[in-house]
């Protein structure tokens, strides 16, 4: 259910977006800049948010400045999609090479009772601890950045196993605008070719 669910919300995404890039379309054609992922700037709020990650201390957007951001909501329970996009995570990362300096993975948990401090830091200690952050926070923040990008759907007194949110990631550039979105089957190379061609782009 929660896996179906979780396709459901891609696919309203995929539609919303789809249309917004439709309507932007002549204009990004004139710039020359094709990207190989979905190309959603302009579509979507810069990256802002005050949260505890996993080490316990408060951190903001501003934390990140001057990073490429792979941002991927879920919770540390999902038993499907959230393992799995995890280590695809590690993956490139590790064939990133040296460009994975100027990249950071924030994992932004849509189920803040349960994943603690604690529980991400265990979480993602598993995947990459170097160059990811499990960041946490009240349930308004969290609600506040998950509205924000359309990413997840908790019903009211719901449990962890009630939540559904989308298998997608979203990738900030340097100055935490929202450019480029994930999809379930993008490959790694698309990926590492958009990730790249970013970093490189504002060397």
């Amino acid at each position: 259910m929660a896996r179906k669910l979780s396709w459901l919300f891609g696919i309203a995404l995929i539609s919303g977006f789809l249309f917004m890039i439709f309507i932007g379309s002549a204009y990004r054609m004139g710039t020359g800049k094709e990207w190989q992922l979905m190309d959603i700037a302009g579509h979507l709020p810069y990256l802002r948010f005050s949260l505890v990650a996993d080490r316990g201390q408060l951190v903001t957007e501003k934390d990140y400045r001057g990073d490429v951001v792979l941002l991927y909501f879920g919770f540390t329970k999902c038993e499907d999609e959230c393992p799995i996009t995890m280590l695809r995570l590690s993956r490139i990362m590790q064939r990133l090479g040296q460009d994975a300096e100027h990249v950071r993975l924030l994992f932004i948990t849509v189920d803040p009772e349960n994943d603690t401090p604690q529980v991400l830091h265990q979480y993602i200690a598993a995947f990459d601890p170097e160059h990811m952050a499990g960041l946490t926070g009240g349930s308004r923040d969290l609600e506040a950045i998950v509205k924000r990008y359309r990413a997840a759907n908790r019903p009211e007194h719901g449990k962890a196993d009630d939540i559904s949110h989308s298998n997608v990631m979203y990738i900030f550039d340097q100055l935490g605008q929202a450019r480029l979105l994930v999809m379930p089957d993008d490959s790694d190379e698309k990926i590492l070719n958009d990730v790249r061609r970013m970093i490189h782009d504002a060397s």
